[in-house]
């Protein structure tokens, strides 16, 4: 939980900044959330994708697409990855 809050907060610095890389820092900035080691990916995605869904609006001026359209293709990705993996083949 303090990973993902520390991880909006510093979302939520590149929303209200006009950085020219804001697009490469959100993509560093997600991924940092996220615990690689961790079997629930698609948990830990989904969850921050709900807090970008709470800060959305909250202060005039933050951009939060990009963000949010990031997770959002990461979801999708993995949803993909796993229709079209193997299936594990019964004894």
């Amino acid at each position: 939980m303090e990973r993902r809050r520390e991880c909006i907060e510093a979302l939520k610095q590149l929303a209200g900044s006009d950085d020219s890389n804001h697009d490469e820092v959100v993509r560093m900035r997600v991924k940092d959330c996220i615990e690689p080691e961790a079997s629930d990916l698609r948990k830990q995605l989904q969850r921050l994708s709900e807090d970008i869904d709470a800060e959305v609006g909250i202060a005039p001026g933050e951009d939060w697409s990009y963000a949010k359209v990031f997770v959002q293709s990461m979801l999708r990705y993995m949803d993909t990855e796993m229709v079209d993996a193997p299936k594990p083949k019964a004894d």
